[in-house]
């Protein structure tokens, strides 16, 4: 009793800012990793950094091969982490490519969970314009793969109007029902916290109760050119203005 008094006590003694502390201290704990296939070289180093198992979400750039990303996804599973690659559908040509691309992934490195996004290209390369023609085509479950991640958009996206982002959104967590997979929306990095309170809001009152991830940049030091130039692309990518305090 006096032991469980004390805890209460020292619970309530506890300051707002070690709170706030010990969270972000967690959060940093249980966050993924995005990289590229760049970044390779790196993951041995990285095993004193991150705890083995780790989620380590290999992106597709353009002009990078199939092949490039899969041996991304053997190096990450080799240094006990577990690779989750980007699949943007508007790079597949076909179904055979997808067939082909998706189990080239299970085979090569056990990967369990891919991010699917549509990609920011003008034109798809064959019949997969959007995330949910490949959702519905069966490919995943072929595969056994029954985790996948998509893109979610809180702030909204500068190339796609809002209300199609967010009958896009129940659209997948519908088909992702349907078909038994496991659904995590993951966002890209934003930079105010409403946006996202609100928009997960409007997901649980929908009924969707998928998995939401909030993403975030990593740290850079601002006050250089170089760094700047490089938060100002940032905000362009993402369609929000460059704060009035940097100019």
């Amino acid at each position: 009793m006096a032991s469980n008094m004390a805890q209460a006590a020292s619970s309530k003694a506890k300051s707002p800012v070690r709170d706030r502390a010990e969270i972000i201290a967690q959060l940093a704990r249980d966050a993924s990793v995005e990289i590229s296939v760049h970044d390779v070289g790196h993951l041995e180093e990285s095993r004193r950094l991150l705890p083995e198992g780790k989620a380590l979400y290999i992106s597709h750039l353009p002009k990078q091969r199939w092949h490039e990303t899969e041996a991304a996804c053997r190096a990450v599973r080799a240094a006990g982490f577990r690779p989750v690659p980007h699949v943007p559908v508007r790079l597949l040509h076909d179904a055979a490519t997808v067939d082909r691309v998706l189990s080239g992934f299970v085979d090569a490195a056990q990967v369990d969970e891919v991010l699917l996004i549509s990609g920011d290209y003008p034109q798809a390369l064959g019949p997969y314009t959007e995330v949910l023609q490949l959702m519905n085509s069966g490919a995943l479950q072929r595969q056994g793969l029954r985790r996948v991640s998509v893109a979610g958009h809180p702030e909204g996206h500068p190339r796609v109007r809002l209300a199609d982002i967010r009958r896009a959104e129940l659209d997948k967590a519908r088909a992702a029902q349907q078909a038994g997979l496991e659904l995590t929306f993951l966002t890209q990095f934003f930079f105010e916290h409403a946006p996202f309170l609100d928009w997960v809001g409007e997901l649980r009152s929908a009924g969707v109760q998928a998995r939401v991830v909030g993403g975030l940049a990593g740290p850079t030091k601002l006050g250089t050119a170089g760094a700047d130039r490089a938060s100002r692309r940032v905000h362009e990518i993402v369609g929000r203005p460059w704060p009035r305090e940097r100019l």
